[in-house]
């Protein structure tokens, strides 16, 4: 969240309390279930109004759109499930995994995806 503003903070910390819940969920259907809805509800109406939105170069003002326009359901999908149902999750700044390639052969943030992607090769 190195240079992310008031409305990306609170948006983040409302979907790590959700994050928090639904990781905890065991049960594969009911995974599924929530995935869908999630997906259906929140990540495509949202990629929707940004959609309509680019017409006036407002777009980027939408979460989720700049992530995900132009992606298949599918990919939406199964980014949701990663988001919410996996239960392990470690955030760090854009300096620290620069600084992975002690490990890496190269450690990459791309500057237009998610905050939460990275790219580590060995």
């Amino acid at each position: 969240m190195d240079d992310r503003g008031i409305r990306y903070r609170f948006i983040f910390r409302l979907v790590n309390r959700l994050w928090l819940v639904l990781a905890k969920v065991e049960s594969p259907r009911l995974r599924n279930i929530m995935t869908w809805m999630l997906t259906l509800t929140v990540y495509l109406p949202l990629i929707g109004v940004g959609w309509l939105l680019r017409q006036v170069s407002l777009a980027s003002m939408v979460p989720l759109y700049d992530g995900y326009h132009g992606m298949g359901v599918t990919r939406i999908r199964q980014d949701v499930y990663d988001r919410f149902f996996t239960s392990i999750e470690q955030c760090f700044s854009r300096a620290p995994i620069g600084t992975l390639t002690n490990t890496f052969f190269e450690a990459i943030v791309p500057e237009n995806a998610a905050y939460w992607h990275s790219l580590c090769r060995q």
